[in-house]
């Protein structure tokens, strides 16, 4: 009898397993392994070896779990299964609910090992669904069936499938919150009206933990969790003015967010089309038109929202770079659409001369299911609101002006707009936010719908509210906007002053109640999502027509996780394996951090102090010692690092060809004290170069946040080349590995094969990351104004950032100088002191009390310098530019 084939069944710790394994046995000889228990005790490194050597002995590697899955990465001849019974990313520990890094790394192991797997086997069709939405898994690979009959569908595993042809296309949507669970009219607009254009649609965000859920039957959430940084500007805003501003804050990160990006990236791929919900995340549009040239881009405009902000931030201490901020994100946004979306005809009419195509998509209507009235009861008027200014100047109107003039009614509001408004009177009740059921049932006891709202944009989603419960409605001309069948008699349409009269007359009619009710009803049941979102299906049929989303892209083989890191956002790659340096050609370990490619280190005299680390950059930065090093690539330009000191200390950094440390040139000697931007010049060399660092004070207080360089033109690199000069084993290995893959990189700033389209390219053409970075630093208000009152700053100022020349002292008559450059401000204050305060020098830029007069720019690092000028322009700051 001939011994059974092996199976490596690979699981998390909460699956049973014994009656699989029990089932599984009759036909294989069954090795389980639990790769999160197995790394817990054996250590990443043993545990990684094992894994390997385990797979190597099995004819098929079963996978009911993402875990283990980057460990047999590039395994040769490897036949995999992966059978879950949910998407992991649907079930996150603590960590991958927050931190980013983790999350992509799941979603990273689960993408790869969907993109290679032989067979995927789900057990409801919900789950094949996410999988072809958020991996593009084609149906050829997909088997639905329950776990009880998956032995027998592994007794007969089918071959390979034939290579697929372009996965089918869907929507991506993009919206800078998650809209699980969320009812605000916002929310309700992005789900139901993404449901109503009838095609299938991932939706992606930023939200404060990662989720994944379907929010309608076609609408796939996919919440990217924000960062560290993202979260503390949020705080600081709210610190500053009682609002996080959350929606800005995103649109400022969004286009520093690695893991943001590679999503979007990926994604961008296989859409057939890309619906902006908001502006706010259209700082992605470079990195999706890199992965996706010509990839349709359509603009729901909830609101203008460059106005909307206006009215909002007035009197806010960052008014100015805020609202110029939004304004321009909004502006370039527009400008990249094919189509915008206006839910009003003012909106439309705003748009309109700019926009290549207009389409009037007004806010549908869910009917809800009467209410019977309530006998005896006094008549109840009410009104529901957020806490936007418009609804706190409409409920002030109520409870001010109509509540005292109509004693026999009682007024009652629902919604956040509740806590801007107060009253003793005994007919106003202020319900604050409720359940969605407390408030289907509070409006369903209403008499009278009141819209007394005079500003702001988009439609009045509360009047889809109203009308969804066939309630007589009174609103003003403004109020009425976006719903046509009111303004033409299913509500009545008044200026304020017309409230009262109407109403008191209103309530001495039942009969004219009844009619007003019955003409809500009606104008409720042609207004439903699918009717509104007709000539917007149409229009977007008609893009999506003309645009074939690209062919399945080819995988990349990474050595080292940091390799795996550094290129996860290029769009050329739809997968990468990971091969651990073990089962690799050796190369040399140089420096503590080595980012150069392989085979481009000098080999001499540079000593290893640490192996690099896996997955890049930990959360937090990465510690270092009193003396570190990075090894940098030949024909290296320009080094950026960011850095952050938790206490004051002291850097020296030092740069010279590799092996000749008495070449070393000075790049920095500066202290330090909290975070840090660098964008330093490289001396040239022919070979690469070692950057030398050296810390007096703390080391254990310095964190290295991340390293990037600015290298020439990719080489080229073909894995069935071979070369005389090129050892024997890295020969044979590359020939191995040749035809399964379209490239090999084995640490940062490793060589692409040609064909392959470029990184995203820092454009300008939407991104704004030097000014967005810049604001995101002024956001601390505790710490700017600390500093500001540490320089003794009272008057106006002039701000010199850089080494200038002598300037004009009429740039900026009477007002004093503040010097800024390594972080420091320097002024000399009316008693004559010499005063030097670390401070962010966008903290300096956007004061207001006391304000900077002028901007002069001298020398120094030229993303800085960008930043700074877009910056002042969006703050109205005048500026000048000392050129070199």
């Amino acid at each position: 009898m001939s011994p059974l084939p092996g199976l490596l069944l690979l699981a998390a710790p909460e699956d049973d397993l014994r009656p699989l394994v029990e089932a599984l046995s009759r036909d294989w000889s069954v090795t389980t392994c639990i790769p999160r228990a197995l790394w817990r005790y054996a250590g990443a490194d043993a545990a990684l070896a094992e894994l390997r050597r385990q797979a190597r002995g099995a004819a098929l590697v079963l996978h009911l779990s993402a875990d283990g899955a980057a460990a047999l990465a590039g395994l040769e001849g490897l036949v995999e299964v992966y059978a879950p019974a949910d998407l992991a990313l649907c079930h996150l520990s603590p960590a991958e609910r927050t931190d980013p890094e983790a999350w992509e790394a799941l979603w990273r192991r689960e993408r790869d090992l969907a993109r290679r797997a032989r067979l995927l086997v789900v057990p409801a069709e919900e789950v094949g669904r996410k999988l072809r939405l958020l991996y593009g898994v084609p149906a050829e690979r997909l088997r639905e069936v329950p776990r009880a009959a998956l032995p027998r569908l592994l007794a007969a595993l089918p071959p390979p499938a034939p290579a697929e042809g372009t996965p089918p296309g869907f929507t991506l949507a993009l919206n800078d919150y998650p809209v699980i669970e969320k009812h605000t009219g916002g929310a309700v607009r992005v789900r139901h009206g993404l449901a109503a254009l009838g095609e299938e649609t991932v939706l992606l965000s930023l939200g404060n933990v990662g989720a994944t859920a379907f929010v309608a039957p076609n609408v796939l959430q996919v919440s990217v969790p924000k960062d560290r940084g993202q979260r503390a500007v949020e705080a600081d805003l709210r610190t500053l003015a009682d609002s996080g501003l959350e929606d800005i804050v995103s649109a400022m990160h969004a286009a520093s967010h690695p893991t943001l990006l590679a999503v979007a990236a990926d994604l961008s791929r296989r859409a057939r089309v890309a619906v902006f919900e908001h502006c706010y995340l259209a700082p992605l549009l470079d990195a999706m038109h890199a992965a996706a040239p010509g990839l349709p881009v359509v603009y729901d405009a909830h609101n203008v929202e460059a106005r909307l902000k206006r009215e909002i931030l007035a009197g806010h201490p960052a008014e100015a770079p805020l609202c110029g901020f939004v304004e321009e994100v909004e502006r370039r946004l527009l400008a990249a659409a094919d189509l915008v979306l206006c839910c009003s005809e003012a909106d439309a009419a705003h748009f309109g001369p700019a926009a290549r195509q207009v389409v009037l998509m007004p806010h549908g209507v869910i009917l809800a299911e009467p209410a019977a009235p309530v006998a005896g009861e006094a008549p109840r008027l009410g009104f529901l609101g957020s806490s936007h200014p418009p609804n706190v100047a409409a409920a002030r109107f109520i409870v001010e002006e109509l509540a005292p003039r109509l004693p026999e009614a009682v007024f009652e509001l629902v919604g956040s707009v509740c806590a801007a408004v107060s009253s003793n009177l005994p007919n106003v009740l202020l319900r604050g936010v409720v359940s969605e059921e407390e408030k289907a049932a509070t409006l369903g006891r209403w008499s009278v719908a009141l819209n007394p709202v005079e500003s702001g944009s988009g439609a009045s989603l509360k009047l889809a509210d109203y009308l969804a419960h066939g309630l007589p409605t009174v609103n003003t001309p403004h109020a009425a906007r976006g719903f046509a069948a009111v303004a033409a008699g299913a509500g009545l349409v008044l200026p304020l002053e017309g409230f009262a009269p109407e109403l008191s007359r209103l309530l001495r009619q039942p009969g004219a109640l009844r009619d007003l009710a019955a003409r809500a009803r009606e104008a409720a049941e042609a207004q439903g999502w699918s009717a509104t979102a007709r000539p917007a299906r149409e229009a977007i049929a008609a893009l999506a027509a003309a645009h074939a989303p690209a062919p399945s892209a080819p995988a990349l083989l990474a050595v080292d996780e940091g390799a795996a890191t550094a290129w996860r956002s290029h769009p050329g790659f739809g997968r990468i394996d990971l091969l651990p340096e073990a089962d690799a050609v050796p190369r040399p370990l140089l420096a503590d951090r080595l980012l150069a490619p392989a085979g481009a280190g000098p080999g001499p005299a540079v000593t290893p102090r640490r192996p690099c680390l896996a997955y890049g950059v930990e959360p937090g930065g990465h510690p270092v010692a009193e003396e570190w090093g990075l090894l940098l690539p030949a024909g290296s330009r320009r080094l950026r690092l960011e850095l952050k000191a938790e206490a004051p200390l002291f850097l020296r950094l030092r740069c010279g060809p590799a092996g000749q440390p008495d070449a070393a040139v000075t790049l920095l000697e500066a202290p330090m004290d909290g975070p840090a931007r660098l964008g330093l010049p490289l001396p040239e060399a022919e070979g690469p170069l070692l950057l030398q660092a050296s810390v007096a004070g703390p080391a254990a207080a310095l964190r290295l946040r991340s390293a990037g360089l600015l290298l020439p033109e990719p080489w080229p690199i073909d894995l069935s080349a071979t070369s005389g000069a090129m050892e024997p084993p890295r020969t044979r290995w590359l020939h191995q590995h040749a035809g399964r893959y379209a490239a090999l990189v084995a640490t940062r700033g490793g060589p692409l094969p040609p064909g392959l389209p470029p990184r995203a390219a820092v454009t300008g053409a939407m991104i704004l990351a030097p000014a967005a970075a810049l604001l995101a630093e002024a956001a601390s208000a505790r710490h700017a104004v600390a500093a500001r009152m540490a320089l003794g700053l009272e008057q106006p100022f002039l701000l010199v950032v850089g080494e200038a020349r002598p300037w004009d002292a009429a740039t900026c008559p009477g007002a004093a100088t503040v010097r800024h450059t390594d972080g420091e401000a320097s002024h000399q204050d009316a008693d004559g002191i010499q005063r030097r305060v670390p401070v962010p020098v966008a903290a300096l830029l956007l004061s207001r009390d006391p304000p900077c007069c002028h901007l002069l720019l001298g020398t120094g690092p030229e993303p800085l310098r960008d930043g700074l000028v877009a910056l002042a322009s969006l703050a109205g700051v005048p500026f000048s530019v000392q050129e070199p």
